[in-house]
């Protein structure tokens, strides 16, 4: 690099501190064609801990940009019509805003969770990061979107739970561990 001009790794950080403002537009566009205030939900992303593994925030990610890909969301790829709910078998139910009114995840979560809070971490507005949350709320949520996922992938998979209580064991162990189930969650992100 010549001497007074900017090494690759400041350069970049300049390309993309130019980009932000259009990157930023096209993000408020995006939420608020789905009715999402993206101020709440960057709000809400810098007060995720640091110590929030890698899985939920990607998982956390795609579900707020685009939904995760259940069959209501790709009924328009297929025959027209949606699957019933993984979980409760409710006819035409696989979507995300069927898992609020979820009898059998409201058990899962009511198991992990106290009552109140399980019926607060799968509500409608907390899941999409409507509502101000405390970095432990978020990090429950982040974890609690991931843990749903994989347990529904598993159920549409042909894999299926032998209760509720074995739901909300796997929804606890994905929560606590998302790569590798068992690992003790008192670890430190380095330890992990």
């Amino acid at each position: 690099v010549p001497r007074g001009a900017l090494s690759h790794k400041h350069l970049y950080k300049k390309i993309l501190s130019n980009e932000r403002w259009r990157a930023e537009a096209y993000y408020v566009s995006r939420f608020a064609s789905r009715g999402l205030s993206f101020d709440l939900i960057r709000t809400n992303m810098k007060r995720l801990p640091s110590s929030v593994p890698a899985a939920h925030r990607m998982c956390v990610f795609r579900f707020l940009m685009n939904e995760l890909p259940t069959s209501h969301r790709r009924r328009f790829m297929s025959d027209g019509s949606a699957a019933d709910c993984p979980f409760c078998a409710m006819q035409g139910a696989d979507k995300i805003s069927h898992w609020e009114s979820c009898a059998v995840l409201k058990a899962a979560f009511a198991i992990v969770y106290d009552h109140d809070q399980a019926a607060k971490i799968i509500s409608f507005h907390v899941l999409f990061l409507q509502v101000g949350l405390t970095s432990q709320e978020l990090q429950q949520v982040c974890a609690s979107i991931h843990a749903i996922w994989r347990c529904r992938c598993a159920i549409t998979l042909g894999f299926s739970f032998d209760s509720v209580n074995d739901l909300a064991m796997h929804i606890k162990n994905i929560s606590d561990d998302p790569w590798i189930h068992g690992c003790c969650p008192d670890l430190t992100r380095k330890e992990r």
